[in-house]
């Protein structure tokens, strides 16, 4: 859809005889809609990830079997080498809360399944 300066709009009605009480209205109301939100402003930019693939290999048979692999997300900026620590500090987390209580999780396929995909995430000052 094609813009169109407030100005001009203005011009336009001008010339159509409108009343200018109502055309005053109208004005304030167009430049009231054009005005950038506040909230907008005030949101941080989006965090960049980087993936990273985490692969089981419990018994130490890497190069000769099929593994389970999870595919995980980290901020850009965070080093691939924290993701094992991350999904312990997770798992940790998780079996303290009421529900981990109930079910822990004891494997790393527990861990990444039940626990809550942003705490995986999270940096410690993140919140």
């Amino acid at each position: 859809m094609p813009k169109i300066d407030v100005s001009k709009v203005a011009e336009i009605l001008k010339k159509n005889h409108l009343d200018p009480a109502l055309l005053r209205r109208v004005i304030e109301e167009l430049n009231l809609a054009v005005q950038p939100d506040p909230t907008d402003e005030d949101k941080p930019p989006a965090v960049k990830k980087q993936f990273v693939v985490l692969v089981s290999d419990p018994d130490g048979k890497m190069p000769k079997h099929d593994f389970v692999g999870w595919v995980l997300q980290l901020p850009e900026n965070e080093s691939p080498a924290t993701t094992q620590d991350r999904v312990f500090r997770a798992t940790y987390e998780f079996n303290a809360s009421k529900k981990g209580r109930l079910l822990p999780a004891k494997t790393v396929g527990d861990a990444i399944e039940r626990t809550s995909r942003p705490s995986t995430l999270r940096t410690p000052n993140s919140g």
